[in-house]
């Protein structure tokens, strides 16, 4: 709405502001490619968790992938990128020794943007959105799997 007065000119806009997710996939110009489960690009990441880990909407890129490293100590620890200040999605950093979906513990999370925590030491690495967690000890056996599951509440 626009209202003209002699001194003035007053823009009303009214409607749901558009933010998070909704926002980043608007960049997605085939709309029927918007949702959590597509991958327009055919990256093999998902919208939700190219959204979740600071990803490209439009181009193929690789930040939803964790990333291992072992600490000087040989400490198996996983790196994820997480976007900040993200109100909208949940995230779960699960291990477990077999595939099977009932093995899967979360050994740390971040529910709509409350902070991370967990039974697993972890670090915001400074300047970045990057997340260091520890994952387990030296000990941690051969096989141990992880993963990132992003979800929205």
């Amino acid at each position: 709405q626009v209202v003209y007065s002699p001194t003035s000119v007053t823009m009303v806009v009214t409607g749901t502001p558009v933010y998070g997710f909704d926002a980043f996939v608007y960049a997605i110009t085939n709309e029927a490619q918007r949702g959590y489960l597509d991958d327009p690009e055919g990256d093999g990441y998902l919208n939700l968790l190219e959204y979740g880990t600071m990803g490209n909407a439009t181009g193929a890129d690789a930040t939803a992938r964790l990333r291992g490293l072992l600490s000087t100590n040989l400490e198996p620890r996983v790196l994820l990128f997480a976007r900040p200040g993200a109100t909208d999605i949940s995230y779960f950093v699960e291990r477990a020794w077999t595939p099977d979906a009932a093995d899967w513990e979360i050994i740390l999370s971040n529910r709509t943007g409350t902070g991370w925590g967990g039974p697993s030491p972890f670090a915001l690495v400074p300047g970045t959105n990057v997340i260091e967690v520890q994952v387990g000890d030296p000990g941690l056996p051969t096989g141990t799997m992880f993963r990132l599951r992003i979800t929205r509440p």
